[in-house]
């Protein structure tokens, strides 16, 4: 009987939810055909692009211009100083479900007078560089590296006495930033230095683990040494970077599985803070979400 019981009171349940869930008037998902994006040169100012997105109802939208920089809400504004074709990618959130959708901007000149920003002279040597300004690890000074907690601006956890990573294929890696069709190009002679917690985002790019070196004695972190061509015979990558700016902070910015500054920690889309740039030196920190990197770089051929 009790079980009888139980059954009656279940199914009563059952079919009050059922009757309830059919009166809930839940909005229809979005779709694209209800999204408008426009994309209209500025009026003012060559190669400066304002992008509007029209949706039906109330949304949440995010807008990546494809040039490392965003905005948020239904309208943006952005600047390419290079020619080039560029991805739009628009995320919209509603009560009827997320959407995703996609455009593109084909830029056909460059415009130099939207980098007049001294970072871009320093980091690249100007317009007139062709092969651009040439960068390695500042490897004879102290705390050339260097790692420490996210919520300070110290490498309190360690920081690398000079050369402390000899023998390690990192310290004839040279990184150079050209100006025109913002370039970069890593040249790693095959091999690359590569954080003990980054190992398979470094195989993800197509790198062959080779050697592991044990960081800390009687610990289990470890590093390694990676194949991983970027440069050479039948290699062609056309990495850029971007100077994208936050408030009073300058990032130099590379698109995901692109360029990295030598020492590879792991990072995706990766974006250095700029702590320090001058015409000989640079300084940049990285902040994934446990730990802050740190890394000293200087002109290629520059001695003090």
């Amino acid at each position: 009987m009790k079980k009888i019981f139980y059954f009656v009171l279940f199914t009563a349940f059952a079919v009050s939810c059922t009757t309830e869930m059919t009166q809930i008037n839940l909005p229809d998902p979005i779709t694209s055909a209800s999204v408008k994006v426009t994309i209209t040169p500025d009026a003012a100012t060559q190669n400066v692009y304002n992008v509007s997105v029209s949706v039906p109802e109330d949304a949440i939208v995010k807008i990546d211009f494809g040039n490392g920089t965003n905005a948020e809400g239904k309208t943006g504004q952005t600047a390419y100083p290079f020619k080039g074709k560029y991805y739009v990618n628009i995320g919209i959130a509603t009560k009827g479900g997320v959407l995703y959708v996609k455009d593109s901007i084909i830029v056909s000149t460059d415009n130099y007078e939207l980098v007049k920003d001294p970072v871009y002279m320093l980091l690249t040597g100007g317009v007139d560089a062709a092969n651009g300004k040439t960068w390695v690890l500042d490897s004879l000074s102290n705390g050339h590296l260097g790692v420490g907690p996210i919520e300070k601006y110290i490498p309190e956890y360690w920081s690398a006495k000079p050369i402390a990573k000899t023998g390690k294929r990192i310290y004839d890696d040279e990184i150079s930033f050209i100006l025109k069709g913002a370039k970069v190009i890593l040249d790693n002679k095959g091999q690359s230095y590569v954080n003990g917690t980054a190992k398979d985002a470094m195989i993800a790019r197509g790198a062959t683990l080779m050697e592991r070196e044990i960081l800390y004695p009687g610990e289990k972190g470890a590093d390694w040494v990676a194949t991983y061509k970027t440069t050479g015979e039948g290699i062609e990558y056309n990495w850029t970077w971007s100077i994208i700016k936050e408030g009073e902070k300058t990032y130099i910015q590379f698109p995901d599985r692109q360029a990295f500054f030598i020492y590879y920690v792991g990072a995706t889309n990766e974006k250095y803070e700029i702590l320090s740039l001058t015409e000989d030196e640079l300084s940049v920190r990285i902040q994934l979400p446990a730990l802050a990197w740190y890394m000293k770089l200087i002109k290629k051929g520059y001695v003090r």
